[in-house]
């Protein structure tokens, strides 16, 4: 998180309440004992996001597997590609 804050500013970072979720993706990573993590990153108006998680609403969100995902394409491909750098080179450079 602090490599991150520090590369698109706190302002950017958004904590994210817990979502029910299954996924065997850790499997993976545990069948060959590398490190997986899991993170949202944007892709939908943030003022759709703001509002949803004022209004405690926020599983109504369509989520990469609905139809209705339809996201931005920019700034989320830009972002998305920056976030893999930045964890990758922390990662690293923490090994």
């Amino acid at each position: 998180m602090a490599a991150f804050a520090e590369c698109f500013g706190a302002q950017r970072i958004m904590p994210m309440p817990q979502v029910n979720a299954s996924k065997d993706v850790g499997v993976f990573g545990e069948a060959i004992g590398v490190p997986t993590v899991f993170w949202f990153w944007g892709g939908l108006e943030p003022e759709t996001v703001l509002t949803a998680l004022t209004e405690n609403r926020i599983d109504s969100l369509p989520s990469n597997h609905s139809p209705y995902f339809a996201p931005l394409v920019e700034p989320t491909l830009s972002t998305g590609v920056q976030a893999l750098v930045v964890v990758t080179l922390t990662w690293l450079h923490s090994t």
